[in-house]
Formats: structure tokens, sequence, C-alpha cells
């Protein structure tokens, strides 16, 4: 078939990128509105294109060339006016050329102008069609176009469903269909309706096609990216997060998937986490396609719940709603983005004057009828939720005379006759019913406003669309009472506008807003409670409900919201500056200011700056500016409490940066004051650069691969290491550490600081472990037209936690200021504390009846034993919080952790003596799904910590101190992710010993156990020495922060909830266990630091 052909002669020829462009899967992007022919000529474009595919198959070269920008335009790569343009001007006669980019124009425009020029479209394919010869699959095309352009979409819905039962390949059917589900009303057989956004419509239009369609065929990727949109659109989030997830492992760039995984983030809230994936992929969606607008949009919406309205002005006047020199209004669709964010800031206080004015003038524009060529051009037909927001900014920005009344109508039904007549069949119709109605409103009623074309049916959308315009209406007179009260009664049926809750939620807003102007703060809190419930981490809800609470005389709710991470950011806190006066110890001058002030402190850290200056071996007795700014910079990242404490637990965020100062090939620590959530483009790539230099450093001191000079054992021992720059050219085997990674075309290669080459792993041959991309890998193998082929691979040695403590030199890594003496002390007590006892569960399920009989059970039998410590790691509900219907809410976790307070008050000797870490699981409510994650919101554990001061909520991952002892605590079901983003199955203990033995076919004969994976795991996070070590798409990473993941120095302990069964291992002097989930058999894990030994038990 053409597109398998298509696929195959992409995978034969390397210079073909201009098809990889098309495809959006090459090397070289396409370009911001660039045609084809700007690159090349028309007939180099369909040679390049196709080549002998047509003389096989019979296919015209224009339609080839169709099919191609057919897949662009449903990728949402580009536009097709600009992909065709001089296409077009070289022949005027390709049909459907001039019907794809009408079409494109009319269902997906850049440009309100866009819409008006597919009526030219229109005529000239017309005519096209009427003088020449087309196939029936061309007529209905034309015949389709000529509907939408005048405004028939049930009777388009039907041409192209018909096109595609004979055609299933045909993509610009089925993007269109597809377009004109997501923007039609549907009727049901009882006269009520409801706004599609018709999900099952919009879902059935791929799905009915894609199991013609194989995972090789291209654009496949695409059709499931548009399904993964369907599905979050009909709520379904956790299946079109994995399809979309399935859809960008085939295809990086697919702008469906893309789009789909924004919508589904912001759906659930995760604010942190939409704007760290937006930054991320940023690229996939700036290139100038139909998508860019609105994913920029997206993205704003996330800063908007952050707080962060400086740069939402800047995508707005940049990416969002950029000025037209020509006054060219923007498109409808950009417009209501723009329309709501202007509420949205209007309502957080901003200054949105100017933008009110601009979207008044493009509004206007819409709204006024203009011609096209030969043919008159209706006003806009604007989707309810179109109008509702078009008459938001009419009534409420100050203008001048409205527009004159004209009576609504509703589209006509389907004239089944005629298209009998013209087709000489009757087409398929599955998802539009042919349907009649009547205007909505009297003339009287908002008469400037029913101008519109709009297409509505009456019912309970007209009681919706009318309350909602009449309350923007009141709150532009300063009625805020009866804004509110026209509201209140219509809240629920929203869903009735069209558009997704996001959209809708303007409307919420609009409620809140005038409900506290009218000073009904119980309602607007009550309101406030909902919005919190769904979106925890929102800054904007938390400072409106501060506002409200305070209002209230609330003090403790206020107390509540300004307590909140997400609200807070990193905190309030200036930098602080000490002043050291002219001071000499042990013959060191230390050198300030002549006008400099000593500080109070000055005292209480001298000693410790002296330690930091020891440790730089200066080799003068004058310190340097820079030598103490470099002191300074580790004192201001260690603890400044040298009182000891038992058991210390460090939060992700609140663990300094250990930074590797190349100049003196020495660690030091860094304050974290320029560390933020939100991080550039920069902090992706320096995140990188210091996984990978942190295992290059620790490999290049090793013994077996450490320079003569520098070698400890014999140099006969000595391996050495190439960079890849020098691997071009070179012969014979060579070996090499370097990261792993995949490009656009699913090969593999290995980067060093250097450069990167493309790898060949048919024949490696590798060791224990779980190799997944961003690996840092060491490969022993040859160079062959610039492919290395890895003969052997394995990943670096690990390094002791000793060794590496003698190499930081005295430096704590988790910046605690503890003296020789001071060690000595603790050591000594720690040798003396044999009775201390951990008590290690993972996914306690809370809101489960049985966890809690259970629960008590496990305290009433260790009430005599009182352990020292009792870790529990998420989740803790059953649901995850705010995730749709049959989820839990923030007032149901806290009221949860409120019964685990009382259970535990019921047992005063644990109560009393025993300590509680919890750590939150992957569907606990936090600030996002990237790691590190934030503590449980105080708002849930405020009840519980007030009944029971000894708990913890601390960050995932954390870190323990007992005495001396480092345990690293972290929650995710990471051996599954794993395993999933492996790219080589992992070798069993048999193939291991046996030498990889293998059947007679070629395939792995071996199976491999759930152990077995369990030790390859462990294996990868402690030679990686980081607990992520995995493509960020695959666990996103709040790239400022990933030091706290690394493992460096090794912990004495590593304690992994998962999802798996339980296990217990030791690998390279770390012990590593998992406790098992609590919620399936209550099994739990009793720890002896003393002995450092574990034992598996379970509440029977």
């Amino acid at each position: 078939m053409l597109r398998r052909a298509v696929l195959l002669h992409g995978r034969s020829s390397r210079s073909m990128s201009l098809l990889g462009s098309i495809f959006g899967i090459g090397e070289f992007e396409g370009a911001r509105n660039t045609s084809l022919s700007r690159s090349t000529s028309k007939q180099q474009a369909y040679n390049v294109a196709l080549l002998d595919v047509s003389s096989s198959f019979g296919v015209s070269n224009k339609l080839f060339l169709t099919f191609l920008i057919n897949r662009q335009y449903v990728s949402m790569n580009s536009h097709p006016k600009f992909m065709l343009q001089k296409v077009l001007e070289d022949d005027a006669s390709f049909l459907m050329g001039h019907v794809l980019v009408g079409a494109s124009q009319c269902l997906a425009p850049l440009i309100h102008q866009d819409a008006l020029d597919a009526a030219d479209r229109l005529q000239v394919a017309t005519k096209i069609a009427r003088e020449g010869k087309t196939t029936m699959a061309e007529k209905m095309h034309v015949m389709a176009l000529d509907a939408i352009v005048h405004g028939r979409n049930y009777e388009a819905a039907a041409l192209y469903e018909t096109i595609m039962l004979h055609d299933y390949t045909d993509l610009l059917a089925l993007r269109c269909c597809y377009d004109v589900v997501v923007v039609e009303l549907v009727c049901d057989n009882k006269g009520s309706c409801m706004y599609c956004s018709n999900y099952k419509n919009m879902l059935a239009v791929v799905t009915r096609r894609l199991p013609s369609w194989s995972p090789n065929d291209v654009g496949y990727s695409h059709l499931l990216g548009m399904q993964a949109y369907g599905m979050q659109a009909a709520g379904r989030l956790d299946a079109a997060e994995a399809l979309a997830e399935k859809t960008l492992s085939m295809n990086g760039n697919d702008r469906w998937a893309l789009h789909t995984m924004l919508h589904v983030l912001e759906a659930r809230g995760n604010a942190n986490h939409g704007a760290s994936y937006a930054n991320q992929f940023k690229a996939g969606f700036d290139n100038g396609g139909p998508l860019e607008h609105h994913m920029y949009f997206q993205w704003a919406l996330y800063m908007l719940d952050l707080g962060h309205y400086d740069r939402i002005g800047k995508m707005l006047e940049v990416n969002i709603f950029p000025y037209h020199p020509d006054d060219t209004p923007h498109a409808v669709p950009t417009l209501c983005n723009a329309t709501q964010l202007y509420w949205r800031l209007r309502f957080a206080a901003q200054d949105v004057a100017e933008l009110g004015e601009q979207l008044l003038q493009n509004w206007s524009a819409i709204l006024s009828p203009r011609s096209s060529g030969a043919m008159e051009v209706s006003k806009a037909r604007l989707h309810p939720l179109a109008n509702v927001l078009c008459y938001s900014i009419l009534s409420c920005v100050p203008s001048g005379a409205t527009p004159p009344p004209e009576p609504l109508t509703l589209e006509p039904a389907i004239d089944t006759n005629r298209l009998e007549a013209q087709l000489g069949f009757t087409p398929l119709q599955f998802s539009f019913p042919p349907i009649s109605g009547k205007p909505l409103y009297p003339q009287a009623c908002f008469a400037w406003l029913i101008s519109v074309n709009l297409l509505m049916v009456s019912g309970e959308l007209e009681e919706v669309h009318y309350n909602v315009c009449k309350a923007f209406q009141a709150y532009a007179e300063a009625r805020f009472n009866d804004a509110t009260q026209a509201l209140l009664p219509v809240r629920e049926k929203l869903g009735l506008l069209g558009g997704t809750e996001v959209d809708q939620d303007v409307v919420e807003q609009l409620l809140i807003e005038c409900a506290s102007k009218c000073d009904d703060l119980r309602l607007v809190k009550l309101l406030l409670n909902e919005r919190l419930s769904a979106r925890p981490q929102s800054a904007q809800c938390w400072n409106a409900f501060s506002r409200v609470s305070a209002a209230m005389g609330d003090s403790s709710a206020v107390r509540d919201a300004q307590g909140m991470s997400y609200v807070l950011g990193l905190g309030q806190g200036g930098n602080q500056t000490v002043y050291l006066s002219t001071l000499t110890l042990s013959g060191t001058s230390l050198r300030s200011s002549p006008s400099a002030e000593p500080s109070l402190q000055l005292d209480d850290v001298l000693y410790a700056i002296k330690n930091n200056i020891d440790r730089s071996k200066t080799t003068t007795s004058v310190v340097t500016l820079e030598a103490l700014e470099s002191a300074l910079d580790t004192l201001l990242a260690v603890s400044a409490e040298n009182d000891f404490e038992q058991i210390q637990v460090f939060g992700a965020f609140d663990t300094p940066m250990l930074h590797f100062n190349t100049y003196n090939k020495s660690y030091e620590l860094r304050a974290d004051a320029q560390r933020r959530l939100h991080a550039g483009p920069e902090s992706r790539l320096q995140l990188l650069r210091n996984r990978f230099m942190s295992l290059d450093v620790r490999v290049k001191r090793n013994r077996l691969f450490a320079p003569p000079s520098a070698a400890v054992a014999n140099t006969s021992e000595y391996m050495e290491l190439s960079r890849i720059e020098s691997l071009l050219g070179a012969t014979g085997v060579r070996r090499v550490i370097g990261m792993l990674g995949q490009d656009e075309r699913k090969r593999f290669y290995l980067e060093d600081f250097t450069s990167r080459i493309i790898i060949d792993l048919t024949n490696a041959v590798y060791t224990k472990g779980l190799f997944t991309v961003n690996c840092v890998v060491l490969v022993e193998g040859d160079v062959v037209d610039d492919v290395f082929h890895v003969q052997s691979m394995g990943f670096p040695p690990p390094e002791t936690k000793e060794a590496s403590l003698d190499v930081l030199g005295g430096i704590d890594p988790l910046g605690v200021e503890v003296s020789v003496q001071q060690r000595e002390q603790i050591q000594s007590v720690e040798a003396n504390d044999h009775h201390a006892t951990f008590i290690v569960l993972s996914d306690v399920h809370l809101d489960d009846p049985n966890v809690m009989s259970k629960l008590d059970e496990l305290f009433q039998g260790l009430e005599s034993v009182q352990p020292t410590l009792f870790i529990l790691m998420g989740d803790f509900t059953s649901a995850s919080i705010g995730g749709g219907a049959g989820s839990n809410s923030l007032q149901d976790l806290r009221e949860y952790l409120e019964e685990l307070g009382d259970l535990i008050l019921k047992y005063p000797g644990i109560a009393d003596n025993s300590r509680f870490v919890l750590v939150p699981g992957p569907n606990d409510p936090g600030s996002s799904r990237a790691f590190p994650r934030h503590p449980l919101p105080d708002l849930c554990t405020r009840e519980l910590i007030r009944k029971v001061p000894n708990v913890t909520c601390s960050t995932n991952p954390c870190r323990i101190r007992y005495y001396t002892r480092d345990i690293v605590i972290f929650r995710d079901n990471l051996q599954q992710k794993m395993q999933r983003h492996a790219i080589l199955p992992p070798m069993s203990s048999e193939q291991e010993n046996e030498g990889a033995a293998e059947e007679e076919d070629g395939e792995a004969a071996l199976s491999v156990s759930q152990t077995q994976i369990s030790k390859h795991l462990a294996k990868t996070l402690i030679d990686q020495a980081h607990l992520c070590p995995l493509p960020l798409i695959a666990n996103p990473i709040n790239w400022d922060f990933d030091s706290s993941l690394q493992l460096f120095p090794l912990p004495d302990v590593l304690i992994l909830g998962d999802s798996t069964e339980q296990y217990q291992l030791g690998y390279s002097s770390v012990g590593v266990f998992h406790p098992g989930p609590f919620h399936v058999d209550f099994s739990f894990v009793f720890y002896r630091p003393s002995t450092n030994t574990t034992e598996f038990s379970r509440v029977e």
C-alpha cells in the first residue's frame, strides 16, 4: 500500500531529510512559514518524496504530495497554506491542494482571514472539479469543503465518513471529520442537547479506523495521539496519559500527544509538573503550526496557578496574542484563549486594560460581515462558549455602538435527497442526526448579541447561555449580587457551553469574583474549598483563600494558606552578609574591608570558616578573597545548628548541592539561593552534564582507569578510556565512557562532553542492570562507518561510602558541620545503642478500613517495644486526590490523617517515645509529579501534627541520618518504569553463568524472575549513583534539584517503596530493601540499625 512503501523507502535512504521534515521525524524540522518549494523545486520535492512509488502504484505526484501534506496537517506540525503555497502558485490546477488548504484554513485558522480565504479556495476547487475529470473521493472532498465554508457541518461530517468508508487511509477526511465533531452540537432523541465536545463521537472517528492501521504505517502514531486527546476530553485521564506516553515513545514530536499531556496535567491541577513539561517540550510546538498559540495558552494557565503573572504577559505578547500591524483579527480559537487569560488576570487584580482594548477590536472585526472575492461571507458563527467570551468583552470593555440585532437560526437538517442526487448513493452518517429548531431569544433580549449566527438549540443550553451572558452584563454594571444569582442555578450545566472544564472555569471564577464583591464570604469560601480540592497547588486559589479567610477573621485558615509551599515558593528570606574584621587564626590572616562591621555571629561561625579554608589546602598564610568566598559559600550551605540529634530528617529541597570544582579538582557545597522549581532550559542541560561529570570523575579516580602517574596499583592494570571525539577515523578496539541517548530516528547513541556517536548494540555482551536512556555506561568496541559497534557494555564500578568521604575531604554532603571531636562522641554513643528499631511500611491506604484495623493491631503489638522510628510511605489513599469521579479530596485526606493521629494516641508509649516520618507516594497530593516531591500539604497534616508532635512530613525522596548512618527513602513504582524503558532485556543469572545461553532461533531461552529484576534495579541505582536514571519524559525531574536524587556518597541503607513484592538484598556495602505494599498483605519491615539487619513481618 502507498503509506507502507513510503515508510520503507524512508528507511532505506538517509538523504531523504526533506521527507523526514514532512513527517516531523527527521533531522531538520520544518521551518516556520516555509513552503516546500523554498528548499527544493516542485519536481525535486516530488522525486524526494515519491521517487519510484508512482510507477509501482499508479499514483500521481500531486496526489502523493497531498498525502504527505495531509500527514503534516494531521500531525499539527505545520500549516498546509505554507507548505503548499509555492506548489499551488506553480500549478493552479492542483485540485486536492486547494481542498486541503481551504479545509485547514476553515477548521484550523491561524488568523481570521484564513476563514475568509477558504471561500476563495472553494471557488477555485469548484471550478477545477467542474472543468476537469475528478474521482468520486475528490468530488466528495469539494462538496465537504463547500459544506464547511457555508456552515453545514453535519453534511460535511457525513461526506467525510463516506470517504473514509471507502478509503480509511484518507488522512484529510479523518482530520476534518475529527475537527467537525469537536466544534459541533448534537441533539439526542429527547431533544435535549450537549456540546460536542461530544467526546464519544470524537473518539469514534479515530477508533473506527484504527484497527485497519498497523504500527508500521506512516501516520499511525498521530492517530494514537488523536485518540489520546479524545480520551482526556472524555475525562479518562489515566488512559489518555498512558496512550500519550506510548505515542511519544513512537514519535517524540507528536503534537497531539503533547497537547493531551498538557490537558491531563491541567485537569489534575498539576501546575508545577505542567509548567515543567511545557518548558521541557517547548520546541515540540514552537513551530508556527496550528497548535502553537493554544499550547502556549496551556502553559500560561500553569503560570497563572503558580502566580507568575509577568511571564504570562510576555507569552501573550509574543506567543499567544501577538500584535498584527495590519490590524488583521486573530482567529476565533486564539481570541477565546486570550479572552480567558484576560479574565483570569483581571480577577487576579492585574492590569489588563490594553489587552481588553485589543480583544474588543478583534472581536468587533470578527462580527462584521466581509466579502471574499465574489462571495459574501456571513458573520462568523461562534460556538456557545466562544459567543459567551465574545459577549464578555463587548459588554465589559468600554465600547461604542453595538451591531444591529439579527435573529438566531439553527443549522438546517442534512438534505439527504440533494446529496443522493449529486453522488448517486446515500452518504454514511454516523455522528449527526438531522435536527430542526427555532430562534433562541426574542430580538429585544441582548439585541446586539444575537446578531451572531450561532448554532444553538433550545432547552437547558438556552438557560445556561442566557444566564452567563446576563452575569457578565451585571458584572460590567457592578450588580454583583444579580450576577451571583444568575450563575448559581446553572453552574452545574456549564458543560453545555462546550470546551473543556478548564475553558468553563472562567465562569466559575466570575462567580467567585462576584460573590466576593457582594460580601457573600461564606459562599466564596465554599467555592474556594471546591477549587482547592481539585487544584491543591494553585497559588492563585490559595492567595484568594487567604484573603477571604482574613476578611472572615479565620486566622487558622489564613496560616494554612500562607503555609503552603507552592504559595510561598522558596521563601522570602533575604541574603545575609557576614562581615569579618582582621583576625588571625593559627597564622592565617583574614582580610576584610576596613569599613566592615563585625557580625554578632562572627564568633559562632569563625571556627567553621577556618575548617573550610583548611580543607582548601591553601599553600599561603594569606587568605585571598576567592578562598574566603568559597568558604562562605560552603558555610551558607551547611546547617548552622551543631546541636546533636539522634535522628535527623533531611528534605530534598533543604539538601545543599555538592559541586565539583574542575579547577582544583575538589568538592564544595553550594548555597541553594539560585535554585528554583521552574528553571530555564539551561538547567536541563546542566542536569545531564552534572550526572555525567559525577560518574566520569568517579570512574577516572578508580585504580583501574586512573592514568599511570596516579595509579595506585600496577600500571599494567590501567585501562585507557578514549574521548568520543577521538573515535573519528580510529581503528581497533576502544573503550569509552558516555551517556546513552536516542535520537529522533530511534537510533541509540553514546555522548560525552566532546561529541556523540551512533552505537550498534546488536552483538553487545552486557552485564547485569537495567540499561535506559540517560544511563552512563562503559563500552568496548570498534568503529565501522562512523558507527561504534559495541562488543561489551556495563555500568561504571561503584565507589564505597568510605572512599567517597575520603575524596570529600571532611565536607558533609548533607551540610551538617561536625567537628572531629563531635564525630567521635557521636560514634561512641552509637556503639552503645543496641535497642533502636525502625518499622517501615509502604502504601498505607488510610481510607481502607482493613488497613486501619491492621495498623491498630500493629501498634498494639509494638506498644511494649516502643520502636524508635516509624517510616510510613504513600500512597496514603487508594484513589488519587482530585483525579475525577471516585477520587478523594484534600478534606478526605485530612480526615484520614486525623484518624491516624487518633489511632496513635491510643498507645501512649508509641505516641510519646516513637517518631513518625511520612513520605508521599506517586498519587498523593503535592505541587507536581516531578521529583523531588513536596511533603504532604500542611492543610492535610496540621491536625495530625497537633495531636502527635513527633510526626515529620518529609519530601520524596528524603534522607534520614541516625547517628552516623545514612538512610535514603524513595517511593515510586520504579521497577515497572525501569523495565518499561530498558533498551535491552535484563540478563538472567543463568545467562550470566552460562555465557548468555540462547535457543537455536537466537532468542533468549531464559526468563528473569522478580527477584532477579530487583537485583538488576539495585545494581542500576547504585552504579549510576542516582535514584531516577530514566529519560526525563518517563520520570520528570525538577531540574535544579536533581542533585537531591543523587546517591553520592552511597548511603548505608536504601529503602525503596514500590508496587512489587517485598525484597531484601545487599550490593556494594549498601543494604537495599522494599517492605512490600501494606494494603495488599499487611507486610512491613523490622529494621535494626545497630546490626544493620532487616526482618520481614506481617500483621496476621
